[in-house]
């Protein structure tokens, strides 16, 4: 045995000191090779395994946990006994408590559980009497039941309640919603958020966690409430899984607590939506495993909430994201929202996943409507670029094609965008002409011409022409070069717009 044990010799006179201290290394086997198994390398780490549920029992103020199993880090432990502590609930014995009936206002209560042991039945034991060499009988309790700690804590009463704080040394297991004046709870109106241990494998390369498949925000018309273009489903950088289901509103920038900072955005701008990790209160330890999120009814949820959605919320900031799978904000810190449940929170940038984004428009307050498909985004609005003072072009000239949208000039494509599907748009007079050299942002040639279009009118009358392509734009900087162009007659208008564009993220999924 290579386990850390006692090796008791024949002959031997035991003694409870070193029986309970071989028990303990054996006991210890159990929640280190748990622990081992569901955090990896991650270190430390407390969150439930697996059950302990909360439901509603009907036409009560009571509710139930289920049978299941969690374990919480204690520092104060030492070997023999591991640092994790057990905690169980027996599947055919469901623990129970009551919730006071409502205020004069509604509340959440939180319900948590804690480690914890009650002394068995009493049992006639023999005691060794060291003085008279004779065994004694006496009245003890040896059987230490594990009897975890169950606590319902009340939340603030308000028109529109927030979680109560944590409490260090508990793990949270739901959140109940009291309605005002409650004299039963409504089985619905539970909030899950267990922190939930999965199997963890190894963290570092070539075996990184974070995935996600779907995503893309759309709306018809324009306001800050959208919908999800695909479904969208994966792991967060920290190991937990989140689901967001398309077709739900809610992927939204609200006035009311998702916006990064607080409130809606000063400027226009793009804003870029992102899944996060759902936050804790302030309070709870800070090796609490990340935590699902899920409730029935969503009527009682806030603004970074989404009906079918599981183990995330949605957040909103102008940091774009980075190019890659994930597409995690650019910039390292945090988003900080002041959210209506949670309250003042902080979300690690590197923990949040890329949804999608849109313009924000300022003057009426509201995101451009968008349509996504796919890896593909357009917007009522089209960045653009007017040409006409740069004719003739007879060298290469890079234009701007972040800017100069017809009732908008200081619209701007999302950051992360550098292949746009181009649409010239020309009206030529009377004999007019005019012709047009790209040069692709990938050519390191300056004689290279990628794409090229020529429009010629010999009618006597004014035509429109256009011309529809894609072209891949410097890196960053959104300029688009042209190589070659002139008109000559009457040419009257001649200009460069984006009709669609394709993000750079959502195309790698």
């Amino acid at each position: 045995m290579d386990a850390t044990h006692y090796d008791f010799q024949l002959r031997q006179r035991l003694t409870s000191s070193g029986l309970n201290t071989q028990e303990g290394w054996t006991a210890r086997m159990s929640p280190e090779l748990l622990r081992r198994l569901v955090s990896a390398d991650s270190g430390n780490v407390s969150g439930v395994i697996d059950g302990l549920r909360v439901t509603v029992q009907p036409a009560t103020m009571n509710i139930q946990i289920s049978g299941g199993l969690a374990l919480l880090y204690d520092a104060t432990q030492v070997a023999p006994n591991s640092a994790h502590r057990w905690i169980e609930v027996l599947d055919g014995t469901p623990l129970t408590a009551t919730l006071d009936v409502g205020g004069a206002s509604p509340r959440w209560d939180v319900i948590e559980i804690a480690p914890g042991n009650v002394d068995g039945a009493g049992e006639v034991l023999d005691f060794y009497n060291p003085n008279t060499g004779a065994f004694v009988p006496a009245v003890a309790a040896p059987l230490k039941v594990c009897t975890p700690t169950v606590t319902v804590r009340k939340g603030t009463e308000s028109a529109a309640p927030q979680f109560p704080a944590g409490v260090a040394g508990r793990i949270p297991l739901a959140y109940v919603y009291v309605a005002a004046g409650a004299i039963v709870l409504n089985v619905d109106r539970v909030c899950f958020c267990r922190p939930m241990l999965r199997p963890r494998g190894y963290d570092g390369a070539p075996n990184f966690q974070a995935k996600a498949h779907g995503g893309g925000w759309w709306r018809l018309l324009s306001g800050l409430t959208g919908n999800l273009a695909a479904d969208m489903m994966g792991t967060f950088p920290n190991g937990a899984e989140f689901y967001l289901q398309s077709g739900s509103s809610g992927y939204d920038l609200s006035a009311s607590g998702n916006f990064d900072g607080g409130g809606l955005p000063i400027a226009n701008g793009t804003v870029y939506l992102y899944a996060a990790p759902p936050p804790y209160p302030s309070g709870y330890d800070a090796i609490l495993a990340p935590r699902e999120i899920f409730i029935v009814d969503d009527t009682v949820m806030g603004a970074c909430y989404v009906n079918g959605a599981y183990g995330a919320i949605i957040v909103a900031t102008l940091i774009a994201p980075e190019r890659s799978q994930i597409g995690t904000p650019v910039t390292a810190g945090t988003c900080d929202i002041v959210d209506g449940l949670f309250g003042t929170v902080s979300i690690d940038h590197a923990d949040m996943v890329y949804i999608g984004c849109s313009y924000f428009q300022l003057a009426g307050g509201f995101l451009y409507a968008q349509r996504a498909q796919g890896a593909l985004g357009s917007s009522l609005g089209v960045a653009g670029i007017d040409i006409d003072a740069l004719l003739p072009i007879a060298a290469d000239t890079a234009v701007s094609l972040a800017a100069n949208i017809t009732g908008d000039s200081v619209y701007r494509l999302p950051a992360h965008v550098d292949r746009v599907h181009l649409i010239g748009y020309h009206n030529l007079d009377v004999q007019g002409d005019i012709t047009i050299f790209f040069r692709d942002g990938f050519s390191t040639s300056t004689a290279h011409v990628k794409s090229w279009t020529q429009y010629r009118s010999n009618t006597m009358a004014d035509l429109e022409y256009g011309c529809t392509l894609w072209v891949t734009m410097y890196t960053g900087l959104q300029l688009l070069t042209i190589n070659y162009a002139d008109g000559n007659g009457l040419t009257t208008q001649n200009k460069l717009r984006v009709s669609e564009w394709e993000d750079s993220v959502l195309a790698l999924r």
